[in-house]
C-alpha cells in the first residue's frame, strides 16, 4: 500500500515541479516565493501531495505508512520510533519547501500561467486516487492480500529456508509385444526431485508423487507378471 500511494504523490510533485521549472526556467527556490498568488491551483494541488506524502490522514500515503508502523513496531520498538522520527522531518521539510516556493512576497515578480486544462485532468486524476486510497483502500489490500499470507507463512514456518521449487518426474512404464507375443518391458520407473526431506506444501507433493510411483510400479508388475495385454496392443 505504501509503494501504490507513494508512487502516486511522488510522481505528482515530480510532474509540478517540472510544471515548475518549465515556467520559471530554475529550481532554486531562493529565486521562487509569494507564487500562490500567480499560480493558486498549481499551489494548492502542490500542497495537498505534500501533506498526502507525510501521511496526512485521509489519503492514501497514511494508510500505507500507519500499516508499517504498527508491524514495525510489532517486530522492534527502535526501529518504529526511528522511522516516526523520519516522519517528523519530513514534516518539517515539507512545510519549508511550501513556505519557500508558494508563500511571502513575490520579489521576482513572477507572473506565471496556471495549470492548464490538461495538466489540471491529469493532476484531478491523480488527486481522485489518492484520495480513494486514503478513503476506502480495502479493494488494493485484498489484491495482494493473498501474496502478503503467503509471504507470511513462509516467513514464519520455524524461520528455515524456504523449499526451492522440486521438479517431480514420473516416468510411466511402456509396455509392448514383440513379434513372438512376449511381453517385454522397454522403459519403467519413477523419479523424485530433489530427493531430500521436505516440509509444508512440499511433502505433500512428495506423498503425491511417491503413491503416483507406487501405482505405476504395480501395474507394471501386473502386466509383466500376468501379461493381462493384448498381443500388438500397447497400454
Amino acid at each position: 500500500m505504501t509503494m501504490v500511494a507513494h508512487g502516486i504523490t511522488t510522481g505528482a510533485l515530480f510532474i509540478l515541479v517540472g510544471q515548475l521549472q518549465e515556467r520559471t526556467g530554475t529550481r532554486d527556490m531562493t529565486r521562487l516565493g509569494g507564487l500562490w498568488a500567480t499560480v493558486p491551483r498549481m499551489s494548492g494541488v502542490t500542497l495537498l501531495f505534500a501533506l498526502a506524502a507525510l501521511g496526512l490522514p485521509g489519503l492514501g500515503n497514511f494508510v500505507g505508512e500507519f500499516l508499517v508502523l504498527v508491524g514495525t513496531f510489532r517486530a522492534n520498538i527502535a526501529m518504529a520510533v526511528a522511522a516516526s522520527a523520519g516522519i517528523v522531518a519530513a514534516v518539517i521539510y515539507a512545510l519549508w519547501f511550501i513556505q519557500r516556493t508558494f508563500q511571502g512576497p513575490n520579489e521576482a515578480a513572477w507572473n506565471l500561467p496556471d495549470l492548464s486544462t490538461r495538466e489540471g485532468v491529469t493532476m484531478g486524476i491523480m488527486v481522485a486516487t489518492i484520495v480513494w486510497l486514503g478513503l476506502y483502500p480495502q479493494p488494493v489490500l485484498n489484491t495482494f492480500g493473498q501474496s502478503l499470507n503467503n509471504l507470511q507463512r513462509y516467513a514464519g514456518a520455524g524461520r528455515a529456508e524456504v523449499p526451492q521449487e522440486e521438479s517431480v518426474v514420473v516416468t510411466t512404464s511402456v509396455v509392448r509385444t514383440s513379434l513372438l507375443g512376449t511381453i517385454e518391458v522397454v522403459a519403467s520407473g519413477a523419479s523424485l526431485l530433489p530427493e531430500r526431506p521436505a516440509s509444508g506444501f512440499a511433502s505433500a507433493r512428495s506423498v503425491a508423487a511417491s503413491s503416483a510411483v507406487s501405482d505405476v510400479e504395480e501395474r507394471t508388475t501386473k502386466v509383466v507378471t500376468t501379461g493381462d495385454l493384448p498381443v500388438g496392443g500397447t497400454r
